[in-house]
């Protein structure tokens, strides 16, 4: 029987490019709807963590002259502001625009974030609305994954003083930018609306992939229909890991994230093993090492390469993603005629 390998290997080329283009920086890939809107005002931050009043609220987080020491800085940026020097805690705090047009009328409106690194707790005016997965100190807050925020404003938000308290031991830390202001509802459709095709897709890769793997034990002719199968199975659930409608349909972020992070690894295993197998001539007994380093690399690069992004690791880990294309260096070393010996 001839081999499927050719077709399927370009149908799975064509499918991780399209899985790389579905997570872009900012999530609102078009304007976002009436009734939401980018948040245009100004950001100050500092690092460190506030020293508490005789009544025990946090200094930084009120209104008053107490938060107000001249050590705020201007923040050109929300996330990883200059200055951190290794310190596990960031404050932000913006003074709140009066809302204009449709944001006047709107009846719940939030602050939307599409993800905190990591942990927070949010203050209006001094009062806590909001916290994520927060531990108070001396207890460290664990890793709480990613998922969206709508920070509650309530009505005649305008003049407040909102602040943040982040906190991650890890490299990364802040908020997204834009973030988005407006009624909740507009929010909440909004982040369904940009979660939906990415968790569609990946649930159409799921269905097919469990057909291919039907198909294959029926068969078991086939052991290319058996490698694709599971590539598709590791790439679809991947993108359902990925979309932003997990936040509702089963918020767990950090179960999700877990399963996010081995799916990655599996797809490199899948293609290490899927693509020596597409029709290409290797040389005689290379493939079988051949196989190992991809096996090795393809993992560790694929894990590497999303841990680098998410911040959850620095040094070597977070220079996995040279493991690509050490992948092809190798390639070229051992399919050559002289290997390595």
């Amino acid at each position: 029987m001839r081999s499927a390998s050719g077709p399927l290997l370009v149908a799975l080329a064509s499918i991780l490019l399209f899985v790389g283009c579905d997570a872009p920086i900012d999530g609102y890939e078009v304007p976002p709807p009436e009734g939401l809107e980018p948040y245009s005002g100004a950001w100050e931050y500092r690092y460190g963590d506030s020293p508490r009043l005789p009544s025990g609220e946090l200094a930084w987080a009120q209104d008053s002259a107490s938060a107000d020491d001249g050590r705020w800085q201007p923040a050109q940026k929300t996330h990883n502001p200059p200055g951190r020097d290794g310190r596990k805690f960031l404050w932000l705090r913006t003074r709140l625009p009066q809302p204009t047009g449709r944001l006047a009328k709107a009846e719940r409106p939030v602050l939307h974030l599409q993800w905190a690194e990591q942990n927070f707790e949010a203050f209006l005016d001094g009062q806590r609305i909001d916290q994520f997965a927060w531990a108070e100190p001396p207890q460290e807050p664990r890793f709480p994954g990613f998922e969206d925020h709508f920070l509650p404003l309530g009505p005649g938000y305008g003049g407040k003083l909102l602040a943040l308290r982040l906190y991650s031991p890890h490299v990364r830390i802040g908020i997204p930018s834009p973030q988005h202001l407006g009624e909740q509802v507009a929010a909440l459709s909004e982040t369904v609306r940009v979660g939906l095709g990415p968790g569609l897709v990946g649930a159409l890769l799921v269905a097919a992939s469990l057909a291919l793997l039907a198909l294959y034990l029926v068969q078991r002719s086939e052991l290319d229909l058996l490698l694709y199968s599971l590539c598709l199975l590791a790439i679809g659930t991947y993108m359902l890991c990925r979309s932003r409608f997990l936040t509702f349909v089963a918020p767990s972020p950090v179960a999700w994230y877990a399963i996010e992070l081995a799916s990655l690894c599996l797809i490199g295993i899948f293609v290490s093993l899927f693509a020596p197998r597409s029709g290409r001539v290797w040389a005689s007994g290379s493939t079988d090492r051949l196989s190992g380093v991809r096996l090795s690399a393809g993992c560790f690069s694929a894990a590497g390469m999303r841990m680098a992004g998410s911040g959850l690791t620095s040094g070597p880990g977070g220079m996995a993603g040279a493991g690509l294309p050490t992948v092809g260096r190798a390639d070229s070393v051992l399919a050559s005629p002289s290997g390595l010996g």
